[in-house]
Parts: structure tokens; sequence; C-alpha cells
């Protein structure tokens, strides 16, 4: 057990050094906020979301054939840039989120940001944005290095002190 531990140490210690450097090269991540949308009020994007990396886009997929005002999102210490994407469900099948998040990574394949944060349009129901943010700071701070991670609350353990 003993060597295990002094191995993960070490290898804490170069992902340490890794991001360090990348700080001090001015590197700055690259984050899609993609949020799969059907006419829920967006003003959490301004009210909640409280440190986005700054070379982030927001791209909404209108998945209720309506196009939303994301422009308002850029800028303020918040995206770099922000879209609107068409993607109605096709016949009577529903796709809900699932088909916009498969569409953002087909279309994106072969250029996807260092990380994409899949987001609904009501994320107050899905997850905690104390977590999402320790998150995002972690990013900030080059120290996330994680391939997945899944952000929806009901799969964390939580406690509660009284």
């Amino acid at each position: 057990p003993f060597k295990q531990a002094m191995a993960q140490v070490k290898a804490a210690q170069e992902v340490s050094a890794h991001a360090f450097e990348r700080v001090l090269e001015g590197h700055a991540l690259w984050v899609d906020f993609v949020v799969a949308h059907c006419k829920e009020d967006l003003s959490w994007l301004s009210d909640k979301l409280l440190r986005v990396p700054r070379m982030s886009r927001l791209l909404v997929y209108e998945k209720c054939g309506q196009t939303s005002e994301v422009s308002k999102y850029v800028g303020q210490g918040k995206f770099a840039t922000a879209f609107t994407v068409p993607k109605p469900d096709k016949g009577q099948a529903r796709g809900d989120e699932c088909s916009a998040y498969l569409g953002h990574i087909v279309n994106e394949f072969d250029s996807l940001a260092d990380y994409t944060i899949f987001l609904q349009s009501d994320p107050q129901d899905h997850l905690h944005f104390d977590f999402l943010d320790l998150v995002l700071r972690s990013m900030a701070a080059t120290t996330y290095n994680t391939s997945y991670l899944p952000l929806n609350g009901p799969q964390h353990v939580r406690t509660l002190t009284p």
C-alpha cells in the first residue's frame, strides 16, 4: 500500500507541475457550455454561473423551434461567444437533451473544446450550482484533470448538518 500511495503522490505532483507550467504560459482553457433548451428561463446563466473560464462558448441547442437571445451573455465575465443552434426533434420521437448533446459531439468532433459541460436548461432541478462552481474554479486553476464527471445532483453523496 505504501508504494501505491507514493506512486499516487508522484502522479499528483506531476499533474500539479504541468498545471503550473500551463498557468505560467498563460494557457486559457476552452470550455463549451452546451445547453439543451425548450422554452425555459435562461436567466440562471447570468445569476447562477459565477465563474466562467474566459475562453468559454455558450451553445444553446433549441429543441422547441424558438430562438433565444443569447448575445446578452457575452462579456461581463461570462462567455467569449454565444450561439443558438436549431435542433428540433424530427417526427413524433422526442430526443430531449440527448439529441442535442449527441448532435454537439458529432458536429464538433474534430474541434471539441478542452472541456464540454452539458447542461439542461432547468439546471436547478438537476445539479448543485456550488459543485459546478467548484469544478469551474478547479478548471481556472488548471488543476481539473478528469475525462468525465457527472454533474447530476442526485448522483452525488451529500451530508447535511443541522
